[in-house]
């Protein structure tokens, strides 16, 4: 029997489906996370408390319970989890590679050595000379932590008024390695339309199927609020995608797993990636991946974490199929106490996933401070007219009720 060790920092939904689809496999499951929870909490064979950044540790539980591979859903981790799993002769990507992904400023290094598209940046361990180092990039810059999984501790400047002292200050406090980079902001072709793609990777191949248009609002332009499949990007933009993440994927010694691919084009129409990381996305998006074409991402990443090809195998003669889906994320533009979500009976809802504590009666934040959506729902539409019609009211249609 195959052993599947799983290091996760909480048990939430997206850790909860991998479980489940590792014992649909016929796996063990040995679960850990940074306290040690109840098997009433969470379904495993094993459960242990760990500190993340404990190569040792990981590899001596590891060893102890004879795990076959190693998956893991904290992009801040998944460099530890790697350099355990490389010394203990498990598949895995390269530890270095995993480390310059999850790092901002070496990314945009990683992005030049590609010959990829890359806005003029600075990697800045303290604000000596700032201003000075900074005087050939054009405004508007964004300073930015070197190291977060988040958006937090950005700060825009766009002119040279504007506190850049500060603007370093907020972004060392909230990057892990206390560094921060600088990089000329890039204005996209639509500032409201990114393109994400869960994108899976093995040996030499990679499917793309997870490829997807994520919106903005104009109350929240930095927060994805719904995603639209298919893509509306033309052969030509889907093409210099794919080329373009290729080579940053070799180049960064990346052989298997589910990344997140976040990018866009700019006003130039250059295609700008501005991360992949070594996840799958947020907000179970595999689920909606699944519904838009059939393929089982989820028990992909699992299988292939233990060195089962059977179902990588089997996609090879897979007929994929092609649903028109919104994925829509409902957030509140105001916090207060969730009475209900209205969905208007004119849509096609296949699927409603709300998010652990947030149901009804539970308080919600709004758009801005929200950690996770309220909910996820997936409509299905007969043709993409009709699909567009509804993205144009998509706020009036479904919004969140909550109670005066």
């Amino acid at each position: 029997m195959l052993t599947i060790m799983i290091i996760a920092p909480y048990p939430i939904e997206e850790y909860f489906s991998a479980i489940d689809e590792a014992y649909n496999l016929g796996y063990r499951v040995v679960f850990c996370s940074d306290r040690l929870y109840s098997h009433e909490e969470v379904k495993a064979d094993a459960i242990y408390e760990i500190t993340w950044q404990d190569t040792e540790k990981i590899k001596e539980i590891a060893g102890r319970e004879k795990v076959d591979g190693i998956l893991c859903y904290m992009t801040d981790c998944s460099y530890y989890a790697a350099i355990a799993a490389k010394e203990l002769g498990l598949k895995c990507n390269d530890p270095e590679g995993l480390a310059i992904l999850n790092n901002k400023g070496l990314f945009r290094m990683l992005l030049k050595k590609a010959g990829c598209y890359c806005p003029k940046y600075y990697r800045a361990e303290n604000n000596k000379d700032l201003p000075e180092h900074c005087a050939d990039m054009k405004l508007p810059v964004i300073v930015k932590p070197e190291v977060n999984s988040s958006s937090r501790g950005m700060t825009v400047i766009n002119s040279k008024e504007d506190d850049l002292n500060r603007a370093f200050e907020i972004a060392a406090e909230s990057s892990r390695n206390g560094k921060v980079c600088i990089e000329e902001f890039v204005t996209a072709k639509n500032p409201l339309r990114g393109m994400e793609a869960d994108i899976f990777v093995y040996g030499d191949e990679i499917l793309w199927e997870g490829i997807r248009d994520s919106y903005r609002v104009k109350d929240a332009p930095i927060r994805p609020v719904y995603d639209l499949y298919p893509t509306d990007l033309s052969e030509e933009e889907i093409l210099e995608v794919k080329n373009a993440v290729s080579v940053v994927v070799k180049e960064a010694g990346i052989i298997m797993g589910e990344h997140d691919v976040e990018g866009f084009f700019t006003s130039e129409g250059k295609f700008f990636i501005l991360e992949i990381n070594p996840r799958p996305s947020g907000y179970m998006n595999p689920l909606d991946i699944k519904m838009h074409c059939g393929i089982n991402l989820i028990k992909l990443l699992v299988s292939t974490t233990v060195g089962d090809d059977s179902y990588w195998n089997e996609l090879k003669h897979f007929q994929r199929s092609n649903r028109i889906l919104i994925s829509y994320s409902v957030f509140s533009k105001k916090a207060g106490i969730l009475d209900h979500v209205h969905i208007d009976d004119s849509l096609h809802m296949i699927d409603y996933r709300p998010f652990i504590g947030q149901k009804e009666g539970s308080k919600v934040d709004d758009i801005l401070s929200a950690y996770r959506p309220i909910a996820q729902i997936v409509l299905e539409f007969e043709s993409i007219k009709e699909r567009d019609i509804a993205i144009e009211k998509i706020e009036s249609l479904v919004y969140p009720v909550l109670i005066e």
